[in-house]
């Protein structure tokens, strides 16, 4: 298997002979260059790491199976975390950050969910009932997002 700057997998057979492409552009939203590349013996799956901050899984038929990390990356902009907030009774956690989005995180820190906002988000807490989420944007905004679709 190998990867590059043209958001392709392709996957070579032992002559060298191309078996398979996998467009990772149908995969991730988040510039899918690949960067990083390794493959699970005991899962069958590559795990995938792109020029935007993320860590896909992916089977050898091109099937994304899980988003394992994604940064706060965004391209000619500062991708830093700005806000990080513990949910007060359940196993979850969720982020912002320079690259306006907002996404909530697993105990096993795998992405639950992720949403892009208008502006850069600099601050994030949870509703002390934990279905909702407080975040703080640039222009100094604050925003009710619903914690199970990140709507506003």
């Amino acid at each position: 298997m190998t990867g590059g700057s043209d958001c392709k997998l392709i996957l070579w057979d032992e002559r060298l002979a191309q078996l398979t492409a996998i467009d990772l552009n149908t995969i991730s939203t988040i510039r899918p260059e690949v960067r990083a590349l390794d493959f699970n013996e005991a899962t069958k799956t590559f795990a995938v790491g792109t020029s935007g901050a993320e860590v896909l899984a992916v089977t050898a038929l091109g099937k994304k199976q899980a988003t394992l990390v994604q940064g706060h990356y965004a391209a000619g902009a500062s991708s830093e975390l700005w806000g990080a907030a513990c949910h007060p009774t359940d196993q979850l956690f969720a982020t912002c950050g320079g690259d306006k989005r907002v996404r909530i995180w697993n105990e096993r820190a795998q992405l639950a969910a992720s949403e892009e906002l208008p502006e850069e988000v600099f601050a994030i807490d949870w509703s002390p009932c934990g279905e909702y989420l407080a975040v703080g944007d640039a222009k100094g905004q604050v925003h009710s997002l619903d914690a199970k679709n990140l709507k506003v």
